[in-house]
């Protein structure tokens, strides 16, 4: 958890019985059922929650002047724990596994590599680097933006590599507080020739710094319908994780055809023109990913995302679906999934629209858009698959800016309680 002493506050008999105490719970978790069933679970996490706040009692502050960084005594505490599990197997050669780790986040205030020379970690120990500090996800890799984030990228590649541990990176591709507005973090979208992060270069520069697991977070909250072309996001991970010599821009072009037929050119306009707008609503500091909010100002926002401009992006949508239902080479199937595609892209449009316009008691007045709750709920009850007889929709997804709020949730209480 966190601000957990890694030190014991510098009693050895406490710090031993600690080490002890998570080996045997380590030792439950591998003689259960789900992990004897998957040869392939090797990584056994000891490490903080996604908060911020780190032990000050005298031998942490030590231990941070000793290695240079928190994660100093993170990973003393790791490698004595990486032994006791070794030993257990050992012991218990049923359960003997050659390939288990003990694994820590470097994130948050443990985000710094230890200074060389002070400490290792030991082979069954691995890393896992959260990239949210340092890097501008804004901006590619190699521009002066990043240096800092490359400088500390490289020292834990280094640390790792001393006995070979494993490098584990998590990086993050959305906007966690607006998913329905697409963060502009792929390729050159704009064609500006200033590329986002996630491009050939930093997939290039992953890989030859010899990253063993990599995992882009997303819109964790998406279920059966993702908007803010998400999906995009995926394939494009997918191809350049798999082979990082190909060109993102190529695969975008490529995506946009399989997905949109002759609405590809209307859907890449409305994918320029989210990608330009989230980059106004959000800026491009370190911090607009993954945590800047539209709902802390709605007002700015509506100076980007105006009537006008929300309006252009619906007039993309009806025109790639004209397109789609034009093209005589289709079959019927054909254009109805086209059609559903270019849909999970309207949702997102939809929900922007209506939150940031719709005039009730919780929403400031608003430049004379006059919205009809019952017009826009049919609209969504229409495109998530309503069947009145029932009250089930096809498809549902979830609202991040209240957690465990579903957008069929919030339709249902007619579009109030955000």
């Amino acid at each position: 958890v966190n601000q957990l002493c890694y030190t014991a506050h510098g009693n050895t008999d406490d710090y031993n019985a600690m080490v002890e105490q998570i080996v045997n719970v380590m030792a439950i978790t591998l003689t259960s059922s789900q992990i004897t069933s998957r040869p392939n679970a090797i990584y056994l996490p000891l490490t903080s929650e996604d908060g911020s706040g780190v032990c000050t009692c005298d031998a942490c502050k030590a231990a941070k002047t000793q290695y240079g960084s928190n994660a100093g005594a993170v990973i003393k505490l790791c490698n004595d724990v990486s032994d006791g599990v070794a030993a257990w197997m050992t012991a218990n050669p049923a359960y003997k596994r050659d390939n288990v780790k003990v694994i820590f986040y470097a994130y948050n205030d443990y985000v710094d590599a230890p200074t060389a020379g002070t400490i290792e970690m030991n082979e069954n120990v691995a890393v896992m680097y959260a990239i949210s500090h340092y890097v501008n996800y804004y901006f590619d890799i190699e521009h002066t933006e990043n240096e800092d984030f490359v400088e500390q990228f490289d020292a834990w590649t280094e640390l790792a590599a001393i006995n070979n541990s494993d490098f584990c990176v998590w990086t993050y591709s959305k906007n966690f507080s607006m998913y329905m507005l697409r963060a502009d973090v792929y390729g050159d979208s704009d064609g500006d020739g200033v590329g986002a992060f996630f491009n050939a270069n930093a997939y290039q520069y992953f890989a030859e710094k010899g990253v063993d697991l990599w995992f882009n977070q997303g819109a964790t909250n998406g279920t059966t319908t993702l908007s803010a072309f998400e999906k995009l996001n995926g394939y494009l991970d997918a191809q350049m994780m798999w082979d990082s010599t190909q060109d993102v821009a190529t695969l975008t072009n490529e995506w946009f055809t399989a997905m949109y037929g002759d609405g590809a050119s209307f859907m890449m306009d409305l994918y320029k023109a989210q990608n330009t707008a989230a980059r106004s609503v959000f800026g491009t500091t370190k911090e607009g990913i993954p945590s800047v909010s539209i709902g802390a100002n709605k007002t700015a926002a509506k100076r980007i995302l105006t009537n006008k401009e929300l309006t252009a992006w619906f007039g993309y949508i009806d025109s790639a679906k004209a397109a789609v239902n034009a093209d005589a080479s289709l079959t019927n199937s054909e254009k109805a999934k086209m059609i559903a595609h270019i849909d999970e892209e309207w949702i997102s449009i939809e929900f922007l629209y209506v939150y940031l316009y719709y005039q009730n008691s919780n929403f400031d007045s608003l430049d004379g858009v006059d919205i009809d709750p019952d017009t826009e709920i049919a609209k969504f009850r229409t495109v998530l698959g309503y069947d009145s007889s029932t009250g089930a929709y096809a498809k549902d997804a979830l609202i991040y800016e209240k957690a465990n709020y579903t957008l069929t949730q919030w339709i249902e209480n007619g579009l109030e309680g955000i």
